[in-house]
């Protein structure tokens, strides 16, 4: 009889045991997952920022603020040499800005450069980064 209790107290312990590990395993593995987060130019501070996506390098932009400039950092073929080009944004009418201050802000969603856009911070106004089938980029209004 004790010989049954013990054996029923050790297969106890390992099926709790193994419960505590397959419960451990599996929260830990949702915390691994890599989660990529929104990057935003800031609405303070100087004229022009670097912004850069979490996901790769490729994604570096430059703004500058004032006036919603956006160039995009590429590497010229048969070069080792980095420059910035110009994306050109499709400005609307309703694109109002205050001179010599700040009036834009670049946000990267994070996944893919479809997930760019750039905003008005005082009209609201805002354009998606979309890529051309000639593999070029602009900023088009979203209306």
């Amino acid at each position: 009889m004790f010989k049954q209790k013990c054996i029923l107290s050790l297969n106890s312990f390992i099926v709790k045991n193994a419960l505590f590990a397959l419960l451990l395993v599996y929260s830990l593995n949702g915390y691994s997952q890599e989660r990529h987060q929104a990057v935003k130019s800031s609405t303070s501070g100087g004229r022009y920022e670097i912004v850069q996506s979490e996901i790769s390098s490729i994604y570096t932009f430059r703004l500058d603020k004032y006036v919603g400039k956006v160039e995009i950092i590429v590497t010229l073929p048969n070069e080792p040499k980095t420059v910035f080009v110009e994306i050109p944004v499709n400005h609307s009418e309703e694109n109002n800005t205050v001179p010599d201050k700040i009036n834009y802000q670049l946000w990267l969603g994070g996944g893919t450069l479809s997930d760019c856009y750039l905003l008005n911070i005082h009209t609201g106004t805002t354009w998606e980064l979309v890529q051309k089938s000639n593999r070029k980029f602009s900023f088009e209004v979203i209306e």
